[in-house]
Formats: C-alpha cells, sequence, structure tokens
C-alpha cells in the first residue's frame, strides 16, 4: 500500500473501519494461538507466521534472550534462506542495533528506512521500500527476548498499526512467563483484559462518531464522540431508534434496503440532533451477520461534514466571482505553469497578443517574449521575491513589438512549492513612446542651453559636450545605474550654467583675470546652484554645479567642502572637469601634452581627486574610448 493510498483510507470512513476491524481480528488471533500453545519455540514461531499471513507483512523474526540477555533462539517467517546471517550472528552471541535498541527501552521502535538506516543488518538489504517495528518481549520485570516485523511503509505510520505491534509484543511476553512459571495462563488473561480494554479506549477516544446499532433500530452501542455529535446522553439511548436521527423518514428505508442488498453503505445523510439542529453527514456502515447471512447489527462511523460544505459552498462562490473579475478584466491575465505551459488566460490576454483559443494547445509563453533570455531572468526574480513588478518587452502572434507594463506573483501548494504564476499585463508602448520623445526633447533641451551658453563664451565651445561624454563612460566603469548615468550627463552638461549670469568681458578677456574679475569667475558655480535649485529634475544637478570645483582634500572652492560631503557624480565631475580644460587651449597657456594631464591627475589621486575615479578615467584614456589629443576649444575652463 502506497503512502497515497493509506491517505485515503485514512480518510474514508467505511476503509477506516475496516482498518481498525482487521487489527482487533489480528489480536483476537493472536490470542487465539497463545491459548493453545506449550512450548516457547513453538508459541514464537507461530505468532511469526501468523503476523505475516494475517497481516499483509512481508516478514517476522523473534529472538529470545535469556537472564543475562544473551540470544539463545531464533525463529522468523517470510525470510527463508535470507535468515541465514541473522542465525550465525545470534549463534554468536550477538544482535541487530535495533534489537538492542528495543531491549534496552520500552515502546515500539519505528524505523522508516531500514535499508538506508540499519546498513550494518544482514537483513536489511531485503527491507527496501519497506519499514520495520521492533519492540521487546517483556512481562513482570522480565526480558524474554526482541519481536520484529518488516511492514509497508505506509503501516510506519499508523498508530492503530504501532499499537498492534505492542500488544502482540505484551500477549508474547505474557504467555512465555506463564510458560516459564508453569502457570495456568492467569496473567495471558490479565493481559488480554488490558489489551481489550486498551482497545476500548481507542474506540472511546476517536473523533469520529461510531455507532452499532439493531435492524430495528435499536441503538446498541455508541462511543462518547457520537453522543456528543447527536446531543444525546448514555440516558436517552434506552428508548432512542435510529428513525430519529433522520430528517427524511424514507432516507431510512433507503439505508435499510441497501445494507440488506449490499452490506455497506457510504454516502451522505441529512441527520437531526436531539434538538433539532439539521447537519451534514457522511457515513460508511457495514452490515454484521452470523454464520448463515442473517444481519445482526449495524456498525458504522460517522462524520460531521456540515462546516465543510458550507466552505465548499463559499469557495464556489469564491471562484465564481474570481471567474467573473478574471474574464472581465480590462488587462491581459495568465496563469502559467513553472515549465511556461499556459494553464489559462483571459480574453483580454487573447486580444491584446492576437491569438485564439484553439492557439493554445501545447502553446508556451516563451513564445511572447520578444527576449527569450527574460523568461529565465523572471524565474530567477521570482525565487529570490516571490513577485515581480516591471516592464518587459513582448511580441504579439504576428510579430508586432509591444512593450508591457508587467506584474507577476507566484500560487504555491501546501509545501511552498511554486505550481503557477499569475500575470497581469498591461499595454504601454504608447505611454513609453511618450515618454521617449518626452526624455529625447529634454536632452534637446539640455544641449540648447548648453549652445547658449557657447554663445555667450565661445572659448567653451565644446567643454561642456566633452566632459559629460568622459563622465558618462567614467560612470559606466564604476557601475552607475542607467537612471545616475542620465543625471550625470545631464549634470555635466549644465555644470557651467552659472556663467551665463556673467559679464561676457570677463568670459572672453584674453589676459590675466585681476583679483575682483577672478572673483566673479569663482562665484559660477554658486550662481549655477541659483539658476538650477528649483528646476524639480530627479537628479542633484544643482549639486554637481554648486560643487564641481570642490576638491576631496576640501581645498576646493566655493564651500571648501570635502571627503564624504562630495557626492560620487560630484567627483567624478571634478576629475573630468580637470581633464577636459588642461587638454584643451587657453588664452593664457597652450593646451597641457596628454602625459602633463595623466601626470597631474595621478599626482592628485588620493589627496585632490578620488582615486577610484582616476582609475577609471585613466582606465578610459588608456583604452581609447576618450582622447586627450582630440583638437579642444579655446576657452578660460575655471
Amino acid at each position: 500500500m502506497s503512502a497515497r493510498e493509506w491517505h485515503t483510507v485514512a480518510d474514508n470512513p467505511r476503509q477506516q473501519l475496516e482498518h481498525l476491524r482487521s487489527v482487533v481480528r489480528a489480536i483476537r488471533a493472536v490470542r487465539q494461538l497463545i491459548s493453545f500453545c506449550r512450548e516457547p519455540e513453538e508459541l514464537v514461531q507461530k505468532v511469526c507466521s501468523l503476523l505475516v499471513e494475517t497481516r499483509d507483512y512481508h516478514s517476522a523474526w523473534i529472538v529470545l534472550v535469556d537472564g543475562e540477555g544473551r540470544p539463545v533462539t531464533a525463529v522468523h517467517a517470510g525470510l527463508g534462506d535470507d535468515f541465514g546471517p541473522m542465525m550465525e550472528r545470534v549463534g554468536c552471541g550477538e544482535l541487530t542495533a535495533c534489537g538492542r535498541s528495543a531491549l534496552a527501552e520500552p515502546g515500539v521502535l519505528v524505523i522508516h528506512s531500514p535499508f538506508k538506516e540499519c546498513v550494518e543488518c544482514p537483513l536489511s538489504h531485503v527491507y527496501e521500500d519497506r519499514s520495520a517495528m521492533t519492540v521487546r518481549l517483556a512481562y513482570g520485570g522480565r526480558v524474554y527476548g526482541v519481536m520484529s516485523v518488516s511492514v509497508p511503509a505506509a503501516y510506519a505510520h499508523d498508530t492503530d498499526e504501532v499499537e498492534l505491534v505492542r500488544d502482540v509484543a505484551e500477549d508474547v511476553a505474557s504467555a512465555l512467563d506463564s510458560l516459564s512459571l508453569g502457570s495456568d495462563c492467569v496473567h495471558t488473561g490479565e493481559a488480554l483484559r488490558e489489551s481489550e480494554q486498551r482497545h476500548r479506549t481507542l474506540v472511546e477516544q476517536s473523533m469520529d462518531a461510531i455507532y452499532i446499532g439493531r435492524p430495528d433500530g435499536k441503538v446498541m452501542e455508541v462511543n462518547q464522540a457520537w453522543l456528543d455529535l447527536f446531543g444525546y446522553v448514555r440516558g436517552d439511548l434506552a428508548s432512542a431508534n435510529a428513525i430519529d436521527f433522520y430528517v427524511e423518514p424514507s432516507d431510512r428505508d433507503t439505508f435499510v434496503r441497501e445494507m440488506t442488498e449490499k452490506g455497506f453503505v457510504q454516502d451522505e445523510v441529512l441527520y437531526k440532533r436531539k434538538d433539532g439542529t439539521v447537519f451534514h453527514c457522511q457515513r460508511a456502515q457495514v452490515a454484521l451477520k452470523d454464520e448463515r447471512g442473517n444481519v445482526l447489527a449495524y456498525q458504522g462511523i460517522l462524520r460531521d461534514v456540515s462546516e465543510t460544505k458550507q466552505s465548499l459552498r463559499e469557495l464556489r462562490r469564491s471562484e465564481e466571482r474570481y471567474r467573473a473579475l478574471f474574464e472581465q478584466s480590462m488587462d491581459a491575465i495568465s496563469v502559467v505553469a513553472p515549465d511556461g505551459t499556459a494553464l489559462d488566460v483571459n480574453q483580454a490576454w487573447l486580444d491584446l497578443l492576437g491569438y485564439s483559443r484553439d492557439d493554445l494547445d501545447g502553446f508556451n509563453v516563451i513564445d511572447v517574449y520578444a527576449n527569450p533570455r527574460d523568461r529565465d531572468e523572471l524565474l530567477s526574480r521570482i525565487a529570490e521575491t516571490g513577485n515581480v513588478r516591471d516592464v518587459v518587452h513582448v511580441r504579439k502572434k504576428d510579430g508586432t513589438p509591444m512593450t508591457c507594463q508587467r506584474t507577476v506573483v507566484v500560487q504555491r501548494d501546501g509545501e511552498g512549492a511554486m505550481v503557477a504564476c499569475q500575470a497581469v499585463l498591461r499595454d504601454v508602448s504608447l505611454e513609453t513612446r511618450a515618454y521617449d520623445r518626452l526624455e529625447e526633447a529634454f536632452i534637446d533641451l539640455v544641449e540648447t542651453t548648453s549652445r547658449a551658453m557657447e554663445s555667450v563664451d565661445p572659448y567653451t565651445v565644446g567643454h561642456q559636450r566633452r566632459v559629460a561624454r568622459l563622465a558618462e563612460l567614467v560612470g559606466r566603469r564604476l557601475g552607475l545605474s542607467d537612471s545616475r548615468l542620465q543625471g550625470l550627463y545631464v549634470g555635466a552638461m549644465l555644470h557651467d550654467v552659472g556663467k551665463l549670469s556673467l559679464p561676457s568681458t570677463i568670459l572672453t578677456k584674453p589676459g590675466k583675470l585681476s583679483v575682483h574679475e577672478w572673483n566673479l569667475m569663482r562665484s559660477h558655480p554658486r550662481r549655477g546652484y541659483d539658476i538650477l535649485m528649483h528646476s524639480n529634475l530627479p537628479w542633484p544637478i544643482e549639486i554637481m554645479a554648486l560643487d564641481h570645483h570642490e576638491r576631496l582634500d576640501g581645498t576646493g572652492y566655493p564651500g571648501g567642502k570635502s571627503g564624504e560631503a562630495l557626492s560620487l557624480e560630484v567627483r567624478i565631475l571634478g576629475v573630468c572637469d580637470v581633464i577636459e580644460a588642461m587638454s584643451s587651449d587657453r588664452p593664457y597657456r597652450p593646451a597641457r601634452s596628454p602625459g602633463e594631464v595623466i601626470s597631474e591627475i595621478m599626482e592628485g589621486a588620493g589627496s585632490k581627486y578620488d582615486p577610484e575615479v582616476t582609475q577609471a578615467a585613466l582606465g578610459v584614456i588608456s583604452d581609447g574610448l576618450f582622447s586627450l589629443s582630440e583638437p579642444g576649444t579655446k576657452g578660460l575652463g575655471v
């Protein structure tokens, strides 16, 4: 019996009752056997055989020990020649690990996978796909031996089966005690009564209602769960009749007819409690017959399923509401298996991507991705976070590209394993194109502003564009995100915007500036900050304009900021501005040679300039991505 089959039995009242009855029959068979056995070896041999024959066990073995705990006798059933190595071990006075453990402790030792856990056992190779239960044979403070059975793996999880093995062990131990003392089985009788009491307790403690009644409806026996279910006390049973439990009396007649014809009934029925309240009940009942086939009584298990019925109705209504939302949604919704198979899609999904329902047979969502690698990336992100919200590029059935906003959530089973992904797609192609056009227009505006500055200060023509180009290359090498790179580019294009507020005579003066003129020139970072501070852009470009002449060691201007007070964008801009200015001609000096520029930057690394930014800038130049010898433009470059 597989684990799945066993759980089916555990959830099926009729099969559960039959299993319980089979356990009781096995106990009775062992007791009958004990009653006429007079020799210990005969007793244990027949017990092994009986367990294999009646319980679907693969094998059973018993080892008897002397007063010192040394093995003296071993018997088995179901093992054949495989038991030879065990006999040799017993002959040497040795037991297996499970035998030693069982001798030392009371209770049943359950080993779920002996093939893997008991590698030193000479029988482990015959236990593959089975479990084992091992228990000591002890009575009255004396240990007589150890018993072990090989059972279907599912039995190891059944408390009734474990209880059966324990009861058999106690009954056998009691019989061995009686035989050893030459008594008249007084102890055995006591053990049998104790076993019956334990099984009586098991019935009484059952959470399911257990019932035995005569064909005429007279109640013979019920457990406490039945009394609680129907609202009766035991004193009410003398006058109670089964017809009183039915909402529809005709259901009782149908029940009796099916019992007579088939011998069992398994169905659902409407019962009523003593106070008249109605409830749905699942029942499994069997007819108990005599040797001639006459029905003596009905025995069964009942379970209240009213809450389950109500939950199912609510679930059905919830599913109907969900289905209505699913189908009527204007967004494209799909439910997809982990392998990409489309499990369900709504009409909006079909309309968006141009498919029909006939196309979905064997369809895999990998076909809708413009870049198939995006599917692997999605699965990786879902494994980490359980949900994804982003923008993805897809293509319709006819190949038309489309940009969609995507929201994906994971559906998991009870054990947490992913069983499907539910995704919502919304076409944002128009919005994306509009945003792209807006972004292009913004960059055009920035570059127009830069050109306006060049018209006022012809000596800085091209300076800001070259600084922006170098800064973008350095920022990319340092791993800045696309958004930060864009902000760095805009900040570099506008870092000298403050010069628009300076007199053109200063900007175009060919000679050396006076102290007053120089102070005015050094004010352009602050003026640039004032111009940009109300721009409401998503990047701090006003800070880049203000701080691009600050230095890491605090020797820059206008505020003498240093260290961590300078953002990475400012540090990049400061190095790139110096490199471009030194490599361009100025009215008061010619352009410096590439060697001089590199030397200046390297000497200032770690003091004036950030060393990582310096290394990245020199790497860009060394790789030929930016040329220091490219013709510069005349200007002050301060």
